[in-house]
């Protein structure tokens, strides 16, 4: 009984038939319609999670950025009248 080849074996000696089925087979399955449709369905789901992620970004980062501008202009006002006091 012989040994059957390995399928990269049969890809590799024969190249061109094997990217002929592979587009027959693309056709036949209306591969340009569902790819068509995924991009479609993934446009309408991903452009409103990144609207939900800003949204809650928005709550984080600018209380966030508030406290560092704070801090940024409170700190020198701080060391200013602690050193005053030591001359």
């Amino acid at each position: 009984m012989p040994h059957p080849k390995p399928a990269w074996r049969k890809v590799m000696n024969q190249p061109g038939s094997f990217t002929l089925q592979v587009l027959k087979a693309f056709q036949k399955n209306q591969g340009l319609l569902l790819a068509g449709a995924l991009a479609y369905y993934i446009l309408l789901s991903v452009i409103p999670l990144f609207t939900l992620v800003l949204l809650m970004l928005s709550h984080v980062v600018v209380p966030m950025a508030s406290v560092w501008t704070k801090t940024a202009t409170c700190t020198p006002c701080r060391i200013a009248t602690h050193t005053a006091g030591l001359l």
